[in-house]
């Protein structure tokens, strides 16, 4: 994001807020107006000239800097925002911390990168330090970052049951895909191959998906896991909201764990502005947020979802109402069909059951261990 700025005030505000952010570049009317709004400033914030005369970048910087007047100011959606007093506390305390992403990764070297950039422009990206390559650079170009980050994974769990009913359907379990292997990029791409939904959009998904593995924790072990229900999917993501980022605010706030790693997502086409969580609330589901330190979930859900390869019309009472009991929960089995019908004989409910799978109508799930579900053909795994 580049703005172009021609008042003192307005460009000293942009400089802190960006450098308490994400860094960005700045254009102004003079560069000489630069210089007047750094001295507005404090600490006076560093600024890096381009090639540009009047484009400047300002870095992310490891302190916090306010405006002439004491005002703090961090980057929001709709230009510099002024923090009160709990946020400022809360951006201190995050600032304490520093940024994991621009670390060194210790027995790590430049040849363990794999990447069309240079020397030069891998330092200059803040990907390398002194030739020796961040967490940043490990996750973007390394082939097998897990080498030094094993909990950069992904744990995809799919449900054959709609969000609600997990926790509390007995014995309910889910097939478990577990990604570990390659860089964020490939990461990425196979988790989304894993959450193809038939009412969700992929624009949703992609967006979820890629704000989580970009504000996630790296410095918590664990993998993101994403769970996939018969109307939704949650994703879990190590670390609570950055910095002075709320569940009221995060669709505003443009705080980010990560920035390097997602300029390096960015560059290879893969961009959380848009779809985001702008997408994410104006998609019409049902959104649910827990945020806590050490892990924050998005819950997203259609209510008014149904299989849409379910027969209403089957050719007796019992299957149309098995059939309604998986449309509303997901699966059913055996020992659930028995509690529905507690006087049917145990051969007539394997019956009913295996003529609905005969007709397609439904799919046997059969797990090395416990017990066998049944579910709609339309939430199979891929």
């Amino acid at each position: 994001m580049t703005v172009l700025l021609s008042n003192v005030e307005d460009t000293a505000q942009w400089i802190v807020a960006l450098a308490n952010t994400n860094g960005g570049f700045l254009q102004v009317s003079d560069a000489k107006l630069m210089d007047r709004a750094i001295q507005q400033t404090k600490p006076l914030v560093t600024i890096l000239p381009t090639t540009k005369h009047d484009t400047f970048y300002v870095p992310r910087s490891v302190e916090i800097h306010a405006f002439a007047d004491g005002s703090v100011f961090v980057e929001a959606l709709n230009g510099p925002q002024r923090l009160d007093t709990q946020g400022i506390q809360r951006l201190a305390t995050y600032k304490q911390v520093g940024d994991f992403e621009r670390e060194l990764v210790q027995n790590a070297s430049r040849e363990d990168l794999d990447t069309n950039l240079d020397d030069e422009e891998l330092e200059s990206l803040g990907y390398t330090l002194n030739g020796k390559p961040t967490v940043a650079s490990i996750l973007l170009y390394s082939p097998y970052p897990q080498r030094w980050l094993p909990q950069s994974t992904v744990q995809v769990v799919r449900y054959p049951a709609k969000h609600s009913t997990v926790e509390l359907t007995e014995s309910m379990s889910g097939m478990i895909r577990i990604i570990d292997k390659g860089m964020i990029s490939e990461l990425l791409d196979t988790t989304l191959k894993q959450m193809r939904h038939p009412s969700i959009s992929e624009a949703v998904i992609q967006g979820a998906v890629i704000n989580a593995l970009i504000h996630r924790e790296y410095r918590i072990l664990g993998p993101v896991i994403v769970s996939l229900y018969t109307d939704g999917f949650q994703v879990s993501t190590p670390g609570g909201l950055p910095a002075y980022v709320t569940e009221e605010t995060m669709s505003s706030a443009r705080f980010c764990r990560n920035p390097l790693l997602k300029r390096g997502l960015e560059r290879m086409g893969y961009h959380s502005e848009q779809p985001g969580m702008q997408v994410i609330e104006s998609s019409g589901l049902t959104i649910s947020k827990h945020n806590n330190p050490q892990n924050f979930s998005l819950t997203l859900y259609n209510v008014d979802n149904r299989s849409s390869t379910i027969n209403t019309n089957p050719d007796n009472e019992e299957q149309h109402r098995i059939l309604q009991y998986v449309q509303e929960y997901g699966s059913i089995t055996e020992r659930e069909l028995r509690a529905i019908f507690p006087k049917m004989p145990l051969p007539d409910v394997k019956h009913q059951l295996n003529d609905l799978v005969a007709r397609g109508q439904l799919i046997k799930l059969e797990p090395a261990s416990g017990t066998a579900r049944y579910i709609a053909p339309d939430i199979q795994a891929e």
